[in-house]
């Protein structure tokens, strides 16, 4: 898995528009069919995985927790700390997706 790789992708998703951070935001984009993946990271606290986990299953929506803190992903789109992002654009989460080794 290349971390680095994959929070560079997020910044780019970022700057272009594609990102929903924090897990309101990210489920009301579930909840609108916009979402193609969920990206959580590892530091959420279990309350915060537990939703994320349900509204992902419930919307079919592909869920990535990635070995970083919070503040590692807010980090990577501009943000103090942010556990959960949602990405709207296929071909940058497809491209996530190829860098963790995960199938989508």
């Amino acid at each position: 898995m290349n971390i680095t790789k994959i929070l560079g992708l997020l910044g780019i998703a970022k700057k272009a528009g594609f990102v929903s951070a924090g897990a309101e935001k990210a489920h009301d984009t579930a909840r609108q069919g916009r979402a193609r993946l969920v990206i959580m990271s590892e530091g959420a606290s279990t309350n915060t995985k537990k939703r994320i986990e349900n509204f992902c299953h419930y919307y079919e929506v592909e869920l990535i927790t990635l070995p970083v803190t919070a503040e590692e992903l807010g980090c990577a789109v501009g943000l103090c700390t942010i556990a959960v992002i949602a990405l709207t654009d296929k071909g940058i989460a497809q491209s996530i997706v190829k860098n963790t080794g995960v199938g989508l």
